[in-house]
């Protein structure tokens, strides 16, 4: 696959990103971090770089482990309809 060079600005630093990622992708995900590390220095203006990356790093962490436990949770309870349905299924053609 192809890679991607891009070049993207993140807490006022230029980067050069590589992906095989689209190029849109790429810039969707360094807008984010971008935001995201804006958002803490507006919290903390005290903060050095490396601080505020730190803690855009674990924040953004955060967020994905919440998600993944949503995801996890909805997959689990879809199973658990599923099973249903069929038990409901089952019980419906006994009484045919």
């Amino acid at each position: 696959m192809e890679k991607n060079r891009v070049e993207v600005m993140i807490g006022g630093v230029n980067y050069a990103l590589v992906s095989e990622d689209e190029t849109e992708y790429i810039k969707k995900v360094a807008d984010l971090v971008d935001k995201k590390m804006e958002e803490i220095g507006s919290m903390q203006s005290s903060l050095n770089s490396t601080k505020k990356a730190v803690l855009t790093a674990v924040n953004i962490a955060d967020d994905f482990l919440k998600r993944s436990t949503q995801v996890r949770n909805v997959v689990n309870e879809n199973e658990q309809l599923k099973k249903r349905i069929a038990e409901l299924e089952k019980q419906t053609k006994y009484k045919k």
